[in-house]
């Protein structure tokens, strides 16, 4: 249920699915959500050891 619940605690995933052209700019937003996230979840120092 973790990764269900970040799911949809990430939304630009679902901008990201929906674009036509992903650029730097969408790239960039895109990871900086899913870092954010994860450092909300306390799971961004779990990610960097794998």
């Amino acid at each position: 249920m973790v990764l269900a619940d970040l799911g949809r605690k990430i939304t630009s995933l679902h901008s990201l699915g929906i674009a036509t052209i992903i650029n730097e700019e969408v790239l960039s937003a895109m990871l900086k959500e899913v870092c954010r996230t994860l450092k909300l979840e306390d799971l961004l120092d779990t990610c960097r050891c794998i």
